[in-house]
């Protein structure tokens, strides 16, 4: 709310609900770690890393050294678009993680990290 990310975006706050459930269900719930508990864990992280102040000296002096010797704030350090992107990159950051690792996957050839990884691979180049 206090970004007011769905007034910016004109997104529904009925559609932002139904978005998030849906989200959830698509979160495997039988595995210890990467659930929707862990996303909801990330995505409230990011929130308070966005708010946070060292953060925002860290790329004021960034943007200042490199860029312009103008004062910046928080709202000029990410846009609303870069804040959304955050979050909602936050919340479906695992969604149907199968709760094993990469090598695991590798080594048992499992069909959803093999298109995964082709789909990661495609986009980088």
């Amino acid at each position: 709310q206090q970004r007011e990310l769905l007034k910016n975006f004109k997104i529904p706050a009925r559609t932002m609900v139904n978005f998030l459930m849906t989200l959830e269900d698509h979160y495997v719930k039988d595995i210890p770690y990467h659930n929707h508990l862990h996303a909801a864990d990330v995505t409230q992280s990011t929130h308070i890393l966005l708010n946070s102040p060292n953060l925002e000296v860290l790329l004021i002096t960034l943007k200042t050294q490199f860029f312009t010797k103008r004062n910046f704030t928080l709202q000029s350090v990410f846009t609303p678009l870069e804040m959304l992107s955050a979050l909602f990159a936050s919340c479906i950051h695992d969604v149907d993680h199968p709760g094993v690792t990469n090598q695991y996957l590798i080594n048992t050839g499992t069909i959803f990290f093999l298109i995964s990884l082709k789909v990661l691979v495609n986009g980088l180049f």
